[in-house]
C-alpha cells in the first residue's frame, strides 16, 4: 500500500499557503493532501492518516507548537518533516520533541526538506 501525504498547518494563513504552493510545485510533482487547518487532527480528512504516512507540518511561533503538542501526534506512527517560519532555535528545539525526520524553515529557503521528502516517498516504494 503506497503512503500518503499530508500537509497541515494550525492556522491558515499566507505563510502556510505558500508552503502548501511550494510543497505542490516539487518535481516530480507528489499528491499531498491538505489537511484543514485549525482542526487539528481529528478532522474527517485526517482519518486518511495512516501508520507509516508522511505528515508534513508547519509551525509559526511558539503558540502553534504548543497547541501542536497537546495533540499527541505520535511521531512513531507517522514520518513527520517540520517546516518552521523561522529560524527560531528556541523553537526548532522544542520541534524536535516530535521527532521529525527533517525540519527547515521559510527563512533559510526549506534548505534539504525537497531531498528528504523525494527520498522518504521512494523508499515507501
Amino acid at each position: 500500500m503506497a503512503m500518503n501525504i499530508f500537509y497541515y498547518s494550525i492556522q491558515k494563513t499566507n505563510q502556510s499557503d505558500e508552503v502548501y504552493a511550494w510543497l505542490r510545485s516539487l518535481s516530480p510533482p507528489l499528491h499531498i493532501q491538505q489537511l484543514p487547518s485549525g482542526k487539528g487532527l481529528s478532522s474527517r480528512e485526517s482519518l486518511n492518516l495512516r501508520n507509516g504516512d508522511l505528515l508534513i507540518i508547519f509551525i509559526r511561533n511558539q503558540d502553534e507548537l504548543q497547541e501542536l503538542m497537546k495533540q499527541q501526534i505520535e511521531s512513531s506512527n507517522y514520518k513527520i518533516c517540520l517546516l518552521f517560519e523561522k529560524q527560531d532555535q528556541e523553537l526548532i528545539r522544542k520541534g524536535l520533541l516530535l521527532n521529525p525526520r527533517h525540519y527547515s524553515s521559510m527563512e533559510n529557503s526549506y534548505t534539504g526538506m525537497d531531498e528528504t521528502i523525494r527520498k522518504i516517498v521512494e523508499r515507501s516504494q
